[in-house]
């Protein structure tokens, strides 16, 4: 774990040069617009990799310094989601999911699914839940053409239907 945090030391200092340029220009040149780039591959990769060996917090304190930069990045959202979801922080895992999933990502459509379904941080809801993991599933996402597969033949969430689960299943 020390060789894990001399190194995210190590990284902050040289990211902390291109992310935080000592200069008083109130705009930004397209320089800096690439460098800032680059430096949010090297963090997602960081946190990729931390994530990896199970190092949870520094990981997500890697994704937070994305959101600050990029507070659109759609991988750290999720991986967000995912973390906080694994950490039993369901309304913040809710959070995070919902900004993936409203940018389109059909994992993150998927879990909201999952969410609303059991009702994990969230009141239980399934219309909602049956609403993402449409959105999910019509985007091609295997999990949620099977989950409505097993959904509509079990009758569960939604009315017992055999030919919408079959239309799931192919």
């Amino acid at each position: 774990m020390n060789k894990v945090l001399l190194f995210y030391f190590l990284l902050s200092i040289v990211l902390s040069q291109t992310l935080y340029p000592q200069n008083n220009k109130s705009s930004i040149n397209k320089k800096q617009i690439k460098e800032q780039t680059d430096s949010v591959t090297v963090l997602i990769s960081l946190a990729d990799s931390l994530y990896n060996i199970k190092s949870y917090k520094e990981a997500i304190s890697i994704y937070d310094k994305v959101i600050r930069i990029a507070p659109e990045n759609t991988k750290a959202q999720f991986q967000l989601g995912y973390l906080y979801n694994n950490g039993r922080d369901y309304q913040k895992s809710f959070y995070w999911f919902e900004k993936a999933a409203e940018q389109g990502v059909a994992a993150a459509q998927y879990n909201l699914g999952i969410i609303y379904a059991d009702g994990y941080g969230v009141l239980k809801d399934n219309k909602e839940a049956i609403t993402w993991y449409k959105k999910a599933a019509n985007q091609g996402y295997a999990k949620a053409q099977y989950d409505l597969g097993v959904l509509y033949s079990k009758g569960e969430l939604v009315l017992k239907d055999y030919k919408e689960a079959i239309t799931w299943y192919e």
